[in-house]
């Protein structure tokens, strides 16, 4: 893992949106970014049809639409007007499939947000079956303090933002600590964040 971030919304099984960040992909930042885009879903409500809420949600983290993207947004919302791109760093906003599936492909963590279930699944971490973080006085790997969590990365609800943004502040490189999780397999995965 790494920089390149995917953060796409769906409703349900439909993808509406996508945005790669170029700088992104590590824990806490991609936490921040996911909330910013929940705290402007939730405040946009219904009052925009899905496909236009997760734009618009999209935009408010900085990410903007390259020449055809915003052609694109524009042909399907006339009236509306769209963040064109700064740049990579600042967010690539992808609604065609094309520019969804060419820029999802670039990614080292993902998280991918349901707007209409209000959950998240989150792939931005180190996950191990075993317990252990890197002692650089040893150079080996040790036990690590676990930190147990009810929460499932594959299904995050909305309101578990701030819990999960506090596991991976405490369980930092170089805190000794690890993250207790399950996932929709019902399996236990320890992690570790990326930083």
């Amino acid at each position: 893992m790494g920089q390149r971030l995917v953060i796409e919304l769906y409703d349900g099984r439909e993808r509406l949106a996508n945005a790669y960040y170029h700088w992104s992909a590590y824990s806490l930042p991609s936490i921040t970014l996911a909330e910013v885009v929940i705290k402007k879903l939730e405040e946009i409500g219904d009052t925009l049809s899905p496909k236009l809420k997760a734009i618009k949600a999209l935009e408010a983290t900085g990410a903007g639409m390259v020449k055809t993207e915003l052609e694109e947004a524009k042909a399907l919302f006339p009236n509306i007007e769209f963040k064109p791109c700064v740049d990579r760093n600042e967010g690539l906003l992808g609604i065609t499939e094309d520019y969804m599936n060419t820029t999802f492909d670039w990614n080292e963590g993902f998280i991918k947000i349901d707007i209409k279930e209000e959950t998240f699944c989150f792939d931005v971490c180190w996950s191990e079956s075993q317990p252990l973080v890197y002692d650089p006085e040893i150079d080996n790997m040790v036990e690590a303090e676990v930190i147990e969590t009810n929460i499932n990365l594959d299904e995050v609800n909305f309101c578990e933002i701030e819990t999960l943004f506090s596991l991976f502040e405490e369980i930092c490189y170089g805190s000794g600590k690890v993250g207790k999780v399950t996932t929709n397999n019902d399996e236990f995965i320890f992690v570790r964040a990326i930083d």
